[in-house]
C-alpha cells in the first residue's frame, strides 16, 4: 500500500488501517516509494520514526517497508543501507532508469544484481513496461536467491502495448518449477483498492495461479520469510 507520503496516492495510514480492520485483515504492509521517485515525500526522518508507529492494532499486524528504486547497473537502491535496515521489508524494482541507459540488457543486469545484493525481499511488478528486460532471467534469479516475485493486481486492470499476461504466466510457471511461492497485492494507492482481488479472479485460471502459491495466504510463513516477529 502507498499513502500520501508516496506522492501519487490518496489515502492516509489511518484510513487504510480502519479499512483493514473493517475487512478483518490479519496483516498489512505500507510500502512507500523510495527517494528516487520524483513525487515521493519519504525521508530519513520518516523512516526513523516508524519505530513510534503502532505494530499492532486490535489484532491487525502492521509492517513498514519501502518500494525502493534500482538506480544503477550494480543493482544499488535509492535508500542507504542504514535506512533499509530499519524497515521490516524491502520491495525494489526499476521505475525510471536514473544512472544508466535503460536498454533491455542493462535493465536485466541491474535487476539481477539488485536481487543478488541480498538487500531486498521482493521484486515488484517484474514485467512492467518501463522496466523492459529479459524477464525470464530475472524470474530464475529471484527464485534461486529467495526473493519473492510480485503479482501486482493493478497491472491486470491496465491496457498495455505488450503482452504482460504472458509474462505473468511465465513468472508463475518458473515459480512453480522452483517450488516457490509468490506474493500478490493490489498495490493500493487508495483505500478503496485495499484487499480488492476481484480483477485477479478473472485471470486466475488463465494464469495458472493456485491459492497455495500465494505466500500472503499464509501469514506466519510470510512473516518468517521477512524475518518479522508475529
Amino acid at each position: 500500500m502507498h499513502t500520501t507520503i508516496s506522492g501519487d496516492a490518496h489515502s492516509t495510514y489511518k484510513e487504510y488501517i480502519d479499512k483493514a480492520l473493517e475487512n478483518n485483515m490479519e496483516i498489512i504492509g505500507f510500502s512507500e516509494h523510495g527517494y528516487g521517485m520524483p513525487a515521493s515525500y519519504l525521508t530519513d526522518y520518516c523512516i526513523s520514526n516508524y519505530r513510534r508507529m503502532p505494530k499492532e492494532i486490535n489484532g491487525l499486524k502492521i509492517i513498514y517497508g519501502v518500494e525502493a528504486n534500482i538506480m544503477d547497473l550494480d543493482g544499488g537502491l535509492d535508500l542507504p543501507d542504514e535506512r533499509l535496515a530499519k524497515l521490516d521489508y524491502v520491495i525494489a524494482s526499476i521505475h525510471t532508469p536514473k544512472n544508466y541507459d535503460g536498454t533491455v540488457e542493462n535493465n536485466t543486469t541491474a535487476m539481477i544484481n539488485a536481487i543478488r545484493s541480498k538487500k531486498m525481499n521482493i521484486i515488484s511488478h517484474p514485467y512492467a513496461p518501463y522496466g523492459l528486460a529479459n524477464f525470464e532471467e530475472v524470474y530464475e534469479e529471484a527464485c534461486k536467491n529467495d526473493v519473492l516475485l510480485e503479482l501486482n493486481i493493478s497491472y491486470l486492470k491496465k491496457e498495455f502495448d505488450y503482452d504482460h499476461i504472458s509474462l505473468i504466466k511465465k513468472m508463475i510457471e518458473i515459480v512453480k518449477k522452483h517450488d516457490k511461492k509468490l506474493i500478490v497485492n493490489t498495490d493500493s494507492h487508495n483505500l478503496w483498492e485495499l484487499g480488492d482481488d476481484s480483477e485477479l479472479e478473472k485471470y486466475k485460471d488463465e494464469l495458472g495461479l493456485t491459492n497455495d502459491m500465494i505466500i500472503n495466504n499464509y501469514p506466519d510463513e510470510l512473516l518468517e520469510f521477512l524475518g518479522v516477529e508475529r
